[in-house]
């Protein structure tokens, strides 16, 4: 029997390989575009406007997974939805043309192919995927179900397979032809790579169509809103209104986020953000505190018709809320920095690859194959190695509570060695050379690069994705296995929604409040032999070298280790905060034992085949 992977399933793959590939590609370069272009944004903002599509993009994973399950079906949702990205993709590809760019219409025009035809289309695609390409196996055939996992593990490869290409060389395409006030035409070839790819993973996925299985048309039930009627009739407790609050906020400073990061310029925008972070941050606790016990909510007086949702499945999926909160907010806030920190700290670092005025610059996305290689790597040692390992000598499944614990802190560790690479780089003299030989192409304008490599900035990316193999993947496996069976997209979609909505509620208005333009502390517009031995460094510093100077710093300019120590804080509270709140909430304690103690079947924690081989669940 051929193997579905290679007959069926390689259609479905492309389209998830293409869309990883485009959405990191102008994800990656978003904040220097917006940078380098006429628009001229300070990357403050242009870091916040980053958020924000971050945060659209796994909203919008409600209405992918709605429409799939309720209305459309999983193939006319990713047939649509593609469609709508690739779409997006062309306009953002237009408004980078160098001919084009200078328009007045050009900035509103990426800003709408970005926020809403690209946010839309990878949301409504990223839930229905994965889901759609296992349905391509019967279960019931033992080959195919063994197939249906090597799936899985393609479909995770696939991610990073896009993720890789993008970092590795389409974001050093678009700013390596950035001349001082000229974009050059980088972006525009990166972008137009990226819309060849969705395009041709569009017709892809249209020439599987007639090996795909027949989908049955999906049966619209009432879920969503028998869910909010137990919490709004249920409400008349401390904690009941603390939860319904908490809901009713969500929207509230997602839209302040949108709008305030757009406008933060304005300070009206600015002061925007930091109210929607300060709701964002009440708002979480409200839920925290309402749903950690959910005895307060009651059973309807009157019977509701057409729907299986009962209060028991209500209870069980809210009292998911607090762990999906804590583990997802925590666990972002320091893993967002690869998105925007690291990618800056590399930028102000040596990025040439050889020397001279004519020397190709990369990217400092490009440091985010870090984390690509160590999710690469680092999956099938930790799986097929560490685990079974530690798992025999222990006769336990390592359970969530470890993995998390391990995640987070390797995520604090690595913006704490991000912070001791900062503190190096700012001793290092300037690159020297003539004219603009030692500027930054992927930085703010006229930067210029410290004498020390930009591959360092690989290892904060590398320890991050090592914690990312411990956390993502381990909170999907609770959100799975603990939601009601009626109810797994929308747990799932809220899961999605925090780890990339709520997260950068908090992120975005961050970057906008501490982030600085430039991480240097001196005017880098004036001639460098102005600040040559600069007053308050030592004699271990050789005269005649250039160095970032220190005290006061002027306009746009700041200390990024401000970001990284926040980072940090935050994710060690809600570390915290999950380990009391684990011990107390109504979730279901989780069962380590490999195996059952009746009969010889392995529970879903470690999964055994017949040969008695480790295979993943």
């Amino acid at each position: 029997m051929a193997n579905k992977l290679w007959t069926v399933c390689i259609f479905i793959l492309i389209v998830e390989v293409a869309e990883r590939l485009c959405y990191y590609s102008i994800s990656g370069t978003q904040r220097n575009f917006l940078n380098e272009s006429p628009a001229k944004m300070p990357l403050g903002q242009a870091g916040a406007i980053n958020s924000v599509f971050t945060m659209l993009s796994y909203l919008s994973c409600f209405l992918g997974g709605y429409l799939a399950d309720q209305w459309l079906g999983r193939y006319k949702t990713i047939l649509i939805f593609a469609t709508i990205y690739f779409a997006g993709t062309v306009m953002v590809a237009l408004t980078a043309n160098p001919n084009l760019v200078g328009e007045s219409w050009a900035l509103p025009v990426y800003l709408a192919g970005c926020l809403v035809f690209i946010s839309l289309g990878t949301g409504a695609i990223k839930p229905n995927v994965m889901t759609f390409g296992a349905a391509q196996y019967d279960v019931t055939d033992p080959v195919e179900k063994v197939q249906q996992k090597t799936f899985f593990s393609y479909f995770y490869l696939m991610i990073n397979v896009g993720a890789g290409v993008s970092f590795g060389f389409l974001t050093n395409i678009a700013t390596s032809k950035v001349e001082g006030d000229n974009i050059g035409n980088g972006f525009f070839e990166c972008y137009c790579i990226a819309a060849g790819c969705m395009g041709f993973a569009v017709l892809s996925f249209l020439a599987g169509t007639c090996r795909y299985k027949k989908e049955a048309m999906p049966v619209h039930k009432p879920m969503i809103s028998v869910i909010t009627k137990y919490l709004c009739r249920s409400a008349k407790s401390p904690r009941g209104m603390m939860a319904v609050v908490g809901w009713l906020l969500i929207p509230v400073y997602i839209t302040l986020n949108l709008v305030g990061s757009i406008e933060a310029a304005n300070p009206i925008g600015k002061d925007m953000t930091y109210v929607c972070m300060a709701l964002c941050l009440v708002s979480c606790i409200g839920l925290v505190l309402g749903h950690m016990k959910n005895d307060w909510m009651v059973e309807f007086t009157d019977e509701v018709a057409g729907t299986g949702v009962t209060l028991l499945d209500a209870k069980k999926v809210c009292g998911m809320v607090p762990q999906l909160l804590l583990i997802n907010i925590g666990f972002n806030i320091p893993y967002n920095a690869m998105n925007n920190a690291y990618p800056t700290l590399a930028c102000q670092m040596d990025v040439r690859l050889g020397s001279g005025a004519d020397a190709f610059q990369l990217n400092g996305a490009f440091t985010n194959l870090g984390d690509c290689i160590a999710i690469i790597v680092g999956v099938p040692i930790i799986e097929s190695i560490i685990y079974p390992m530690i798992e025999r000598r222990q006769q336990r499944a390592i359970s969530r509570k470890t993995k998390y614990t391990i995640g987070f802190l390797l995520a604090c560790l690595a913006n704490l060695v991000a912070i001791f690479i900062e503190q190096v780089r700012r001793g290092r003299p300037f690159i020297d050379g003539k004219d603009d030989e030692g500027v930054s192409k992927c930085a703010a304008a006229g930067i210029h690069m410290s004498d020390m490599s930009c591959f360092w900035a690989f290892i904060p990316m590398f320890i991050t994705g090592i914690g990312e193999i411990l956390v993502n993947p381990v909170v999907y496996e609770f959100a799975f296995s603990e939601a009601p069976p009626q109810l797994l997209s929308v747990v799932q979609a809220f899961n999605l929604v925090v780890a990339g909505s709520i997260s950068n509620c908090i992120t975005g208005p961050l970057s906008i409040l501490v982030f600085p333009n430039n991480l240097n502390n001196f005017d880098v517009l004036e001639p460098l032999s102005k600040y040559d031995s600069p007053e308050g460094y030592g004699d271990g510093f050789p005269k005649g070298k250039k160095y970032p100077m220190s005290g006061p710093s002027p306009e746009g300019r700041g200390d990024v280790n401000t970001t990284f120590i926040i980072n940090i804080v935050i994710g060690l509270c809600c570390l915290a905060a999950y380990l009391v709140v684990e011990k107390l909430d109504d979730c279901e304690p989780e069962d380590t034992r490999l195996k059952k103690e009746e009969g010889d079947q392995p529970l879903a924690a470690a999964v055994e085949d017949q040969d008695g081989e480790r295979i993943l669940a």
